[in-house]
């Protein structure tokens, strides 16, 4: 099995990140999407960080994540479709997991959509979901509602 490389993004990953991001989205889109209109008015902090897993040098996954209080919160979390299942996601974890430590933060966070399915995964990877609640910025063609958990993963023990 090729080994997985995790980094900050240089330039030169910005379209394999795109790729990765579209794939891991086409299953996400099969469940849900932004209510036209929802998300106007909101802004992502000034200060994203986006890092990427490499395997043989494609881009495999990649997540943005931004400092809030005492944690660092991932965004825009994803494996390409033809990466899932070797491990891509828990490497991003791990990596994140020894940035949040060596910088001082308390955890990782992460909102998701229940009906997506993976929050069994962010479980498997030391996530305990923290909250639930109706997702009003979204809608479905498969479910009648959905729902926003938010997750933490602490990295101090």
């Amino acid at each position: 099995m090729s080994e997985i490389t995790v980094r900050v993004a240089l330039p030169e990953d910005q379209a394999g990140a795109d790729e990765a991001w579209a794939s891991a989205m086409e299953t996400l889109r099969e469940t849900y999407r932004p209510i036209p209109g929802s998300l106007d008015g909101w802004t992502p902090p000034s200060e994203l960080t986006r890092i990427v897993a490499l395997i043989d040098g494609r881009v495999a996954g990649t997540t943005i994540y931004y400092t809030e209080d005492d944690h660092l919160h991932l965004m825009r979390f994803g494996t390409h479709a033809d990466f899932r299942r070797r491990g891509v996601g828990r490497a991003m974890v791990e990596f994140l997991e020894g940035v949040a430590r060596s910088t001082g933060f308390r955890c990782l966070s992460v909102y998701t959509v229940k009906e997506c399915g993976v929050v069994p995964v962010y479980e498997k990877l030391g996530f305990r979901v923290i909250s639930e609640e109706p997702a009003k910025w979204a809608e479905s063609d498969t479910y009648d509602t959905l729902t926003d958990v938010y997750l933490e993963k602490h990295t101090r023990h």
